[in-house]
């Protein structure tokens, strides 16, 4: 990865936490920025302690059952909590549960570059 790209999405410590020779894992980059949306759509909002804003009311949204008001609020939570993406270009779809699992896909582009990406993340139902 060059220099600028880690400039420009810095470094994380990486999800799960592992350490390896007393220090822990840390990513940089798209898999930090990556990461980054990750975590926002797996994060109910209010149970981030230093950042209760961040996250979508995800309990109360999944009980309802409307994929497009999920789709709205877990897009919602990606503009308020990531500034490094194009938020015109954010797309978020909800597919249908199975086995316990709701899959979110985003599709975005990073500011400044029209290449788009998709990132698939599993969110449990178990809530």
């Amino acid at each position: 990865m060059s220099d600028d790209a880690k400039d420009l999405f810095g470094s994380t410590l990486a999800s799960p936490l592992q350490a390896k020779n007393g220090t822990f894992n840390t990513v940089s980059g798209i898999e930090a920025l990556e990461q980054n949306i990750k975590a926002l759509v797996l994060t109910k909002k209010g149970d981030h302690v230093m950042h209760p804003e961040l996250g979508w009311p995800m309990r109360e949204l999944i009980v309802k059952g409307d994929s497009d008001e999920i789709s709205q609020a877990i897009r919602q939570a990606i503009i308020d909590g990531e500034k490094r993406i194009n938020h015109s270009d954010l797309e978020v779809k909800v597919e249908r549960p199975q086995d316990g699992v709701m899959c979110v896909v985003v599709t975005y582009s990073i500011k400044n570059d029209d290449n788009r990406k998709t990132l698939k993340i599993d969110v449990p139902l178990d809530l």
